[in-house]
């Protein structure tokens, strides 16, 4: 799915599908998810894969909370969430709640 702008001079926006069939093309031949990469490793396509640089960086970003990660925090069951996770999204908030603020 994508939004697209409708044809003529204003800026108007829908919701549009978009679908390719690859079994309907001719001469494809498509693979299953990891046969493609398997594929993909071994003739060395490497556009699917994180550089070793990226790799690095994540892992320098994610190792100190692998080293001291922080306390597990409770909700009750069908809840957003605990309360402290309010505050991950400012000073925007979260979408879904600004959203939910238009509705009610």
């Amino acid at each position: 799915g994508m939004v697209v702008k409708q044809p003529g001079p204003r800026l108007t926006l829908r919701d549009a599908t978009n679908r390719l069939e690859l079994a309907s093309v001719d001469g494809a031949d498509p693979l299953p998810p990891y046969v493609r990469l398997i594929s993909d490793v071994i003739s060395g396509d490497r556009t699917l894969f994180t550089r070793p640089d990226g790799l690095s960086h994540a892992w320098d970003s994610i190792t100190p909370l692998l080293d001291n990660p922080p306390a597990v925090q409770t909700y009750p069951r069908g809840s957003w969430g605990p309360q402290a996770a309010s505050s991950l999204a400012d000073p925007e908030g979260w979408f879904l709640e600004r959203e939910d603020a238009k509705d009610g």
